[in-house]
């Protein structure tokens, strides 16, 4: 096996860990959850679902940052469950998920170009100049 095959096959197994890794995270919920809207006030977060209100801490922020996100993603089957929708992180995330595979794919067409090159390379040369040293 070429050297591109393990680095990509290495990246592979890379990726299969970060989504083993966030499948067990919290932070899943971002992606399966339920978006609600909420109320911010006095450092508790207010949103209901279904009729039922349910309340989250803010996080400290420091003074003059940003209010945090007027949306809460929870779960749809246990909604006192629920994390702040932060764009950012979630996007930042399926870049570390999704990069290691789109690379593999990567090394590996880079991998097949350089073995096409060389095969057409010693195609040109011939039958009895098929080696670099006889090209010289």
């Amino acid at each position: 096996m070429s050297p591109y095959a393990w680095f990509a096959a290495a990246l592979f197994v890379l990726g299969s860990a970060f989504i083993l890794a966030d499948l067990q995270s919290p932070s899943l919920l971002q992606w399966t959850g339920t978006q609600v809207p909420d109320v911010q006030s006095g450092g508790i977060a207010y949103y209901s679902f279904h009729g039922v209100e349910y309340t989250l801490d803010l996080p400290m922020r420091a003074p003059g940052q940003s209010a945090m996100p007027s949306t809460v993603v929870l779960d749809p089957g246990n909604p006192s469950q629920a994390l702040f929708s932060r764009p950012l992180s979630k996007w930042i995330e399926a870049t570390v998920v999704v990069g290691p595979y789109a690379t593999s794919v990567l090394v590996l067409a880079i991998g097949f170009a350089r073995r096409s090159r060389r095969r057409h390379l010693r195609a040109a040369l011939g039958p009895d100049r098929s080696s670099w040293a006889a090209a010289t």
